[in-house]
C-alpha cells in the first residue's frame, strides 16, 4: 500500500475505502482459490471473442454452441483423466513439480518438529546472489506459512514441501479436494440440451412488445460503440489496408499525401 501512495495518492485513498477482503487475495480468508475478478473476465472474453460485434441473435447463438463444445471437451478430458487414474489437474501437478524442485534447495531450522514448526531458508540466486534467502515460517500443524500461498492457493507451497521432505510426510495429502480430477468431473458433467429447429417452438404467450420511435437511433453515419477498447478488440478489428502507391496503411487514393505531393510538382514543371 506505501508502493502504490507513492505512485498516486489518490489510488490510495480508493483503496482504503474498499474494505480489503473484496480486493486483495492475503485477505479474502481463501475463498477465492486464487482467482480474481480479472481471472473470470478473461474467461468470458475467450468465450465471447469474435462474437460481440454480431447481432445479438447471432452471439447468442454462437455463444451457446461455444459454451456446448466447451463443456464436451472438458468432460472428455475428465474422462481421459480418470481412465488413466490420475488425481489431480494437470495445472496443479506441474506447480506441484515446480516447487518440489524448490524444496530441494532450501534449508531448514526445525523449532517444534512435534508442532511441524520450521524455519525455511530460500536459495540465493541472481547474478550475485543477490536475491532470495528469504525466511519463511512454516506451521504445519497449524496449516499455515508466511508466505501466504499455501492459505490462498490450498495445496503445499514449496516451503510446506520442503519442511514435509524433512519429516517423511506426503504433501500431497495437504491438496484441497478442490483440485481433484472428480470435482473436475463434476463441474463439467452437466449438458446441455438441444436448440429445436424453430418450427416446433411453443408459440409465446407474452405481450407483444413495440420500440419506442422516439428512441429509435439515426440511420445517418456507423453507431459509435462507448466500449473501453482493450487488445483483444483491436486484434479482432479489421487489419489496415496499404496504399498501393506509397505502401503506407490509414489511407487510401483520395488522401494520400504522397501522390499530392507528385501531382503538385508535375504541374509546377
Amino acid at each position: 500500500m506505501k508502493e502504490i501512495e507513492k505512485i498516486n495518492p489518490e489510488a490510495r485513498k480508493w483503496l482504503d475505502e474498499i474494505p480489503v477482503q473484496q480486493w486483495a487475495l492475503a485477505h479474502d480468508g481463501g475463498h477465492c482459490y486464487g482467482i480474481m475478478t480479472t481471472n473470470l473476465s478473461e474467461v468470458f472474453n475467450s468465450v465471447l471473442k469474435g462474437a460481440r460485434n454480431l447481432p445479438i441473435t447471432a452471439c447468442v447463438q454462437l455463444t451457446f454452441y461455444r459454451l456446448v463444445n466447451f463443456f464436451s471437451s472438458s468432460r472428455g478430458f475428465a474422462v481421459e483423466a480418470l481412465t488413466k487414474a490420475e488425481v489431480y489437474t494437470p495445472q496443479v501437478t506441474a506447480k506441484l513439480q515446480g516447487y518440489l524442485e524448490k524444496a530441494n534447495t532450501h534449508d531448514l531450522v526445525p523449532f517444534d518438529v512435534q508442532k511441524g514448526v520450521f524455519e525455511v531458508i530460500t536459495a540465493s540466486y541472481g547474478e550475485r546472489m543477490q536475491r532470495g534467502h528469504n525466511k519463511q515460517v512454516v506451521r504445519l500443524n497449524e496449516g499455515t506459512c508466511i508466505c501466504g500461498k499455501w492459505q490462498i492457493y490450498k495445496f503445499p507451497c514449496s516451503h510446506v514441501m520442503a519442511v514435509c521432505g524433512r519429516l517423511a510426510l506426503d504433501s500431497w495429502q495437504y491438496i484441497e479436494d478442490y483440485y481433484s480430477i472428480e470435482k473436475y468431473s463434476q463441474t463439467w458433467a452437466p449438458q446441455f440440451n438441444r436448440i429445436p429447429h424453430e418450427s416446433y417452438w411453443p408459440e409465446p404467450n407474452i405481450p407483444q412488445l413495440v420500440p419506442d420511435p422516439a428512441r429509435r437511433r439515426s440511420k445517418k453515419g456507423r453507431p459509435q460503440s462507448t466500449r473501453i477498447r482493450t487488445e483483444m478488440d483491436i486484434n479482432e478489428g479489421r487489419t489496415s489496408t496499404r496504399y498501393g502507391l506509397c505502401k503506407q496503411p490509414g489511407h487510401d487514393r483520395r488522401t494520400c499525401q504522397v501522390k499530392r505531393h507528385k501531382n503538385s510538382n508535375a504541374t509546377a514543371a
